[in-house]
């Protein structure tokens, strides 16, 4: 299967300062190349097509497979706490103590 990943994707997984972070979510990365849906892998809940797999406890890589073209996205490489699209209301929830 062909592996895309997006500009923001390649970015958060550079920024990663933890070498060992770093290497472990770059081998997440590509073993998805291998096998798109691997033990552990769900559904986002709330996103059309978008999976997530978890690397270790603190990253997550978030992806979409694409069968038609073969092709598999990483869409980003997230901290545990970040939200794919709720950022604010994570930071809202940390805020008021409620996570």
């Amino acid at each position: 299967m062909k592996l895309r990943i997006r500009r923001r994707a390649k970015k958060e997984l550079l920024d990663l300062d933890d070498d060992a972070a770093f290497f472990a979510v770059l081998k997440a990365v590509l073993d998805l190349g291998e096998n798109p849906r691997p033990r552990g892998y769900d559904k986002v809940e709330g996103s059309e097509g978008i999976y997530r797999v978890w690397v270790g406890r603190d990253w997550r890589v978030l992806y979409s497979i694409h069968p038609d073209r073969n092709e598999l996205t990483v869409e980003a490489v997230n901290v545990a706490m970040m939200s794919f699209r709720g950022l604010r209301l994570t930071e809202t929830r940390l805020a008021l103590g409620t996570v």
